[in-house]
């Protein structure tokens, strides 16, 4: 993995949605839980769900078991329990004032997301930050979701930017493949991670962070300390290799606007 010190020249910021800019897990899994007990289907465990997070609802659906005569069924279904568990959703703290900051010092910024226009619309939360960015795209602006280029492509398009100019800020393998196939630089945003930065007094917390960290990289390390975690992510060959790594909105913002922590 490369870590940079520099300060990248770009002119846009785009952003994946869920687990970047929202802590919208619980709303993720629960919903989807709840959409497939309704049609007699096994619930996959939480680990599992958080590995899919990242792709489209549909293909969610089908990767889980769903036969493609049901999918759409029982996505819509998923869509409604979202609305119904919408209260779940909030920004993680410090991405307003990002946002804020990042507009006030020039840049374009936008969310490219997996979520259909239907979802987001159900989910104030992220209404909320749209007043904050230039672009959204969503999933139903393009035949193909995240990880294929095209979500990417179709913001730098409708920006007049070449993906050489932007950057990508996701939590997921998907988020930081799409980026890569798209030509942009891509951050890995690690602080929708519990506890990966901050262990508590027995280190407990620290194991359970690089467990999910790992899981969410659909990798098979455990129990190792995160300075290794990621060592062992940068010799991993058949993951996608981000750009930087940031563990908080503010760390974000530093290696944007070139100034110490204050969010």
């Amino acid at each position: 993995m490369t870590h940079h010190t520099h300060r990248p020249s770009v002119q846009a910021v785009l952003f994946d949605l869920d687990g970047t800019l929202l802590d919208s897990f619980e709303q993720h899994w629960r919903s989807l839980v709840a959409a497939l007990t309704d049609f007699d289907f096994e619930p996959p465990p939480v680990t599992r769900i958080r590995q899919l997070m990242g792709l489209p609802g549909p293909e969610t659906v089908l990767t889980l078991g769903v036969p493609p005569e049901q999918a759409h069924t029982v996505w819509l279904r998923w869509v409604e329990w979202e609305g119904h568990l919408a209260h779940l959703v909030h920004p993680f703290p410090g991405v307003v004032p990002l946002l804020e900051h990042l507009r006030t010092a020039g840049y374009r910024l936008g969310i490219v997301t997996s979520r259909s226009r239907i979802s987001l619309d159900n989910t104030p939360a992220a209404l909320d930050l749209l007043p904050h960015i230039d672009l959204l795209v969503t999933r139903d602006d393009t035949a193909e979701g995240k990880p294929h280029p095209a979500p990417l492509l179709y913001a730098f398009q409708r920006l007049s930017l070449p993906p050489s100019q932007g950057l990508y800020v996701g939590d997921a393998p998907f988020d930081v493949e799409a980026g890569r196939r798209a030509g942009c630089l891509t951050v890995l945003a690690t602080w929708s991670y519990p506890n990966i930065t901050t262990p508590d007094s027995s280190g407990e917390g620290q194991e359970r962070g690089n467990a999910l960290f790992v899981s969410r990289y659909q990798a098979n390390h455990t129990g190792v300390s995160t300075p290794r975690l990621l060592q062992r992510l940068s010799r991993a060959s058949h993951l996608p290799q981000p750009d930087f790594v940031v563990a908080s909105p503010g760390e974000l913002a530093a290696l944007l606007l070139g100034r110490e922590r204050y969010l």
